[in-house]
């Protein structure tokens, strides 16, 4: 009897660690964002943006999301494609869209052995859009969830996507004969890797360089940017959240100054996790 009483308390301990085994591997968070962090795009332009998983933070074998955006600033192609994430290795797959008004629905499963389960990084699939207007465009989402064996993934961190588009005038409400200092565009903000424009005040010359200086909120220089290249208008620049040495920086306000030292510009950045 004492046997019987001690197999069944074992078996009943055995399932109950499998089942907070497998809550564990489902609660696991993941990050995803539309990729590239900004895009630069003028009206009439055809411009592609995928869903992209940032980190291999979660192994999984489906997803499902509903992505948004104004159809008065963007108009979507043909809908969305498969990536590379989850078309490898597995030649069975569940793939559904349908697109809405402002709204495009994707639904990807993995229909394979558990041996081919998927954790990225890298593109998911991709979305096609027509830019309609000048100005800052916003692609966000409704919902996103990961699965895993029928197991939801919990805590999805989502980072929207940006469309620039037109001139500087069309992004800031200013020629660039009116303006007198450079001006300086980050995103996202908050963020933890941002993407950065800068307009120059002056005209940029053949195989120009300037700095970017980021500083924490005591003054301290803490990271240089270079800004260079040939190309007019503007510089792009990306800043991963680290100091000069590699070193991850502390989240917190940080301060972006460009320009020369009797007119420089001053942009601030909150800097998460």
């Amino acid at each position: 009897m004492r046997s019987a009483l001690r197999l069944a308390a074992a078996l009943a301990m055995l399932c109950l660690l499998t089942v907070s085994f497998l809550t564990d591997r489902a609660s696991a968070g993941a990050a995803v964002s539309i990729h590239p962090a900004v895009t630069y795009a003028s009206p009439g332009q055809i411009v592609r943006v995928y869903l992209w998983k940032d980190l291999a933070d979660s192994l999984f074998d489906g997803y499902e999301t509903v992505i948004t955006f104004n159809p008065s600033d963007l108009q979507l192609q043909l809908g969305a494609a498969e990536e590379s994430v989850m078309t490898k290795d597995c030649s069975n797959r569940w793939w559904y869209t349908s697109p809405g008004a402002g709204t495009v629905f994707v639904s990807h499963v993995r229909m394979c052995p558990p041996n081919t389960l998927v954790a990225g990084p890298g593109a998911l699939s991709s979305l096609s859009f027509k830019v309609l207007r000048e100005g800052r465009i916003v692609i966000s989402k409704n919902y996103f969830w990961f699965t895993r064996a029928g197991y939801w993934i919990k805590d999805v961190t989502w980072q929207d996507g940006l469309v620039l588009s037109g001139s500087p005038a069309g992004i800031s409400g200013e020629t660039p004969a009116e303006r007198e200092t450079a001006s300086i565009a980050v995103y996202p903000n908050p963020g933890r890797k941002v993407s950065i424009q800068v307009w120059p005040a002056e005209a940029r010359t053949e195989g120009s360089e300037q700095l970017l200086e980021i500083h924490d909120i005591g003054g301290r220089l803490v990271r240089t940017l270079r800004a260079e290249g040939a190309c007019a208008g503007s510089y792009s620049l990306t800043w991963d959240g680290t100091d000069t040495h590699g070193k991850a920086c502390s989240p917190g306000i940080y301060y972006l100054s460009f320009g020369s030292a009797g007119s420089r510009t001053v942009r601030s950045i909150i800097l998460v996790r």
